[in-house]
């Protein structure tokens, strides 16, 4: 998947609460993502050994998991976008969890 998008700036939503499966327990974090974009992606199919260049509009959640999902092709995740409070109260809990036997490494 070769991707890319531009957002539409009037539906910036700011500090919108976001989770990531990449990341054990309910951590969440304030993102800014476009609540509209206009995305450009190449569609492999294997089976068919086709490759479909894609333009398309994606509203709210499609929206929104695309910029995510792109951001973690960009080798980024939610400790890129945490603050320094946020990333050692997270770390502290982790931490935590890891000692009740919640989670492991």
């Amino acid at each position: 998947l070769f991707r890319s998008y531009v957002g539409v700036p009037d539906t910036l939503e700011k500090e919108k609460m976001e989770g990531c499966l990449s990341f054990p327990g309910n951590i969440y974090i304030k993102a800014d993502r476009f609540g509209k974009i206009q995305a450009k992606y190449t569609k492999i199919d294997p089976a068919l050994f086709k490759v479909t260049q894609v333009e398309e509009e994606l509203n709210g959640l499609e929206a929104h998991v695309f910029q995510h999902e792109s951001e973690h092709l960009d080798g980024k995740t939610m400790i890129d976008r945490m603050t320094e409070r946020e990333a050692k109260t997270i770390t502290n809990r982790l931490k935590k969890w890891k000692m009740k036997g919640w989670i492991w490494p």
